[in-house]
């Protein structure tokens, strides 16, 4: 907890003498793993989160939802060695929020 005279949240809990600001979040994932052979492997997975940021510049409260899903392939060259596309979303679900699409891939080599 940070003591600060800040208009806003930050990161921190904040105590202006009076109150304690704070953030109160739950959230969760699951993930659903396929193998395919020993070469290939599915996985999909979701995720949620609910934010409450209490708000120092004025009384009240924000809150925010966001949730994500993914698809991904680890392909395994080599004992070792993996290869791992992605496809996913990202959506805020609030009203004027972002969604993202995104695909990306990571590559890892176990010594």
């Amino acid at each position: 907890m940070g003591v600060d005279s800040a208009a806003g949240y930050q990161g921190l809990a904040i105590y202006d003498g009076n109150k304690v600001y704070e953030c109160e979040s739950i959230g969760g994932t699951i993930g659903v793993t396929f193998v395919v052979n020993d070469m290939l492997t599915l996985e999909a997975g979701y995720g949620y989160i609910y934010d409450e940021i209490d708000d120092n510049a004025w009384t009240g409260s924000e809150s925010n939802i966001a949730q994500s899903y993914y698809l991904q392939t680890p392909i395994t060259l080599a004992p070792g060695v993996t290869v791992t596309p992605e496809v996913g979303m990202i959506d805020e679900r609030e009203t004027g929020e972002d969604e993202t699409f995104y695909f990306g891939a990571a590559w890892a080599i176990a010594f």
